[in-house]
């Protein structure tokens, strides 16, 4: 394939000087027109990959000796929104074309995020175990209420994977994968302003575990028609 100069005119949009070690994180969209980058101690370069060149600096604060690591990022490319978090716990959603900062929530701790294919639902998984599932709000979807919560104090979440329905979920955690199915995905209205108190809890037990599968599962992905769950592992399955 094509090798592609994807820091040219950098300095020219962002005002800033091109980054001389390479980005701690990035992210390529679905639809592969755009790419998320995290550099130490910057924000967060959205790059335009049909003309190869940075698209916006998405700041957190008005200073970049305030930005800490990212620890995940997902494009809703439904909503062209991109949802990011950090080290301190907080998940912030931007908008990819302005690079507006549309939304915050703090204590979220979320190690590994995915959006729903049609674009509704946003899942977050955090090093202590719990799933949390949002909803995006607002017609134009530039804001979350969080609907749901699964907490656990098992291993923490490793990777969050969606059918292609939208209707099911799956997480590794440990060595071990999980199906998700919770009702709330099937649809609601929720109200914008709706905090974790409110949200429904489902907490998982030590016999979930026990009859969990012992496959040393490290990997996901759902097939496009949503029929098949591909895993793998150190055993190669």
């Amino acid at each position: 394939g094509d090798t592609r100069p994807w820091t040219q005119r950098f300095q020219e949009v962002t005002g800033q000087t091109k980054p001389t070690y390479p980005p701690a994180m990035a992210l390529l969209s679905n639809d592969g027109s755009y790419l998320a980058t995290s550099f130490r101690g910057r924000p967060v370069y959205v790059f335009d990959m049909t003309t190869s060149s940075p698209l916006r600096a998405c700041y957190r604060h008005d200073t970049m000796a305030r930005e800490y690591a990212v620890d995940g990022m997902a494009f809703n490319r439904n909503r062209d929104v991109l949802i990011v978090s950090y080290g301190d716990g907080e998940l912030v959603v931007y908008d990819v074309c302005t690079a507006e900062l549309c939304y915050r929530r703090q204590y979220i701790h979320a190690h590994t995020l995915a959006c729903s294919r049609d674009g509704r639902i946003l899942v977050t998984g955090s090093s202590r175990g719990t799933i949390s599932i949002f909803e995006f709000t607002w017609n134009q979807g530039t804001s979350i209420a969080l609907i749901h919560r699964i907490d656990s104090s098992e291993d923490g979440i490793r990777g969050i994977s969606f059918s292609a329905d939208s209707l099911q979920f799956a997480d590794i955690r440990g060595s071990q994968c999980r199906v998700w199915g919770p009702e709330i995905l099937i649809g609601g209205v929720y109200d914008d302003d709706s905090d974790s108190s409110q949200a429904r809890a489902l907490e998982t037990t030590s016999r979930d575990a026990e009859q969990a599968a012992k496959a040393q599962i490290t990997a996901i992905c759902s097939h496009a028609d949503g029929r098949y769950l591909f895993c793998g592992g150190k055993m190669d399955m």
